[in-house]
């Protein structure tokens, strides 16, 4: 429920500041005659969301044992290093207020389908990056889908109050927090995707456990609450790849991931813009 929470809010949020900084910008230059286009586009980006994330969970329940851990431990590695190159270009080059003005003036003044495209694009990049996570996460029932309609609820609520002026935010602090999560989760999936191919069979090398800290079934055969499948390590692993019992390849790969993702950042620090969306 909360990486759900976590990932829906963020891209919601995203998606509904572009959504709120092109019609500010129309009704400022009495354009308020394209609010349709900006509508349509919305509508098609969500569709085109849903559809992908359709197509994901279908090609999903074709797999059965191995071949599904496989499947699964391929897709959390995609989706991490895809994702991984979305969190990186935030950081570095994530366009500001004036860009995304400058870009929606330029498509007033150029073919129709400009607005519309723009609207699409800017949207539909938020859904992929929300159904690669979801998808990769592998979150299902009732919790996950609660979670992400809060996400998407508080996210697109932050931004109407927001551009109604009635609250101020700090981007920086907001997006670095946010950042900071979605990397965890991040490294957490890069880690249980090398534990799935391990167990299929697929990889081989530093299989041995580095430590095994998971507490003994209790007495009638439940979780105790910091075993891995407990309550609070289950938690934990959901949201952050925690493991009681990780391998050494594990545990290398989720440190190795994040160093890789610092030093990514600190490399196009100097590049770094005042971002607003």
């Amino acid at each position: 429920m909360v990486e759900s929470f976590i990932i829906l809010f963020r891209e919601a949020f995203e998606a509904a500041l572009v959504v709120g900084i092109i019609l500010s910008y129309l009704k400022r230059t009495g354009a308020t005659s394209q609010y349709n286009t900006v509508a349509y586009g919305t509508a098609a980006a969500i569709a085109a969301s849903l559809a992908t994330a359709a197509a994901f969970k279908m090609l999903a329940v074709n797999f059965e044992g191995a071949n599904e851990e496989i499947f699964e431990g391929i897709t959390m590695l995609v989706t991490a290093a895809l994702l991984s190159t979305m969190i990186i270009w935030m950081i570095r080059v994530k366009p500001s207020v004036k860009q995304i003005e400058n870009e929606t003036s330029s498509t007033l003044t150029g073919n129709k389908w400009g607005l519309f495209f723009l609207v699409f694009v800017s949207i539909f990049r938020e859904g992929l990056e929300a159904v690669l996570f979801l998808s990769g996460l592998d979150i299902e029932g009732a919790n996950g889908l609660i979670g992400g309609f809060l996400g998407i609820m508080v996210g697109v609520g932050l931004v109407y109050l927001l551009f109604r002026g009635l609250i101020r935010l700090n981007f920086k602090v907001l997006f670095n927090v946010t950042n900071t999560l979605l990397v965890l989760i991040a490294a957490g999936l890069v880690a249980h995707g090398f534990h799935e191919l391990q167990e299929a069979g697929v990889v081989t090398f530093l299989g041995n456990v580095v430590w095994d800290i998971n507490p003994a079934l209790n007495a009638d055969g439940t979780y105790p609450a910091l075993h891995d499948h407990g309550s609070i390590g289950g938690f934990l692993s959901s949201v952050f790849g925690y493991n009681g019992n990780p391998t050494a390849l594990e545990v290398l790969s989720y440190l190795l991931y994040i160093a890789i993702i610092i030093l990514g950042a600190k490399i196009g620090k100097g590049n770094n813009k005042v971002v607003a969306a």
